[in-house]
């Protein structure tokens, strides 16, 4: 019972940091615009990339599980998240946001995916519903901390751009609780 509420806690927090990561966008764009000398307008661009990149990813759902362990494929993403999104700030044109933010909605496209699969093998069929309700609210609860974290940010070091950064370092712990806790076995075919 302790193993399903660590698992469906390590999911809440993928789809938080999903959450985050892709709304971070939105309160960061006029920053973002001014800092590649750019307009607001194109910083659209990066969500339509994360978009392009998170349906591409999902599609390869079954195959990424049928060869990985699901909590290596979540410690590997996030781990390639807390990089991309590390290096936003640092970026000198939009395009290279518009790749980097590519890059992510890949790795968001599969983390979602492996969380609600997981999520459906540790409950073994036994009333899944409201658990993937729950994992995938927290989706909602990442969105709205997102301008906050940018704001606190912002007063606090001076540079909104860093809460990109920030949003990496959730990753990062995101890998690690992954690594610390053992990835669910696929249930036996019917």
């Amino acid at each position: 019972r302790c193993y399903q509420w660590l698992a469906a806690g390590l999911y809440c927090c993928v789809q938080f940091l999903n959450g985050s990561s892709v709304n971070i966008v939105g309160p960061a764009g006029p920053t973002l615009a001014s800092s590649l000398n750019t307009r607001v307008e194109d910083v659209g661009n990066i969500l339509s990339a994360e978009g392009a990149g998170n349906l591409t990813a999902a599609l390869l759902i079954s195959s990424v599980l049928q060869r990985f362990n699901g909590h290596s494929v979540i410690r590997a993403l996030s781990l390639v998240m807390f990089v991309c999104l590390g290096l936003v700030p640092s970026c000198s044109s939009i395009s290279q946001v518009t790749l980097l933010y590519f890059g992510v909605g890949s790795c968001l496209g599969l983390l979602s995916s492996v969380a609600n699969t997981l999520m459906t093998w540790v409950q073994a069929g036994r009333n899944v519903g409201p658990w993937v309700n729950l994992i995938n609210a927290c989706f909602g609860l990442g969105s709205s901390s997102a301008p906050i974290v940018f704001v606190a940010v912002e007063r606090r070091i001076g540079n909104g751009l860093a809460s990109f950064s920030a949003i990496g370092c959730f990753a990062a712990a995101t890998a690690l609780a992954a690594s610390l806790l053992r990835s669910p076995a696929s249930p036996p075919p019917p």
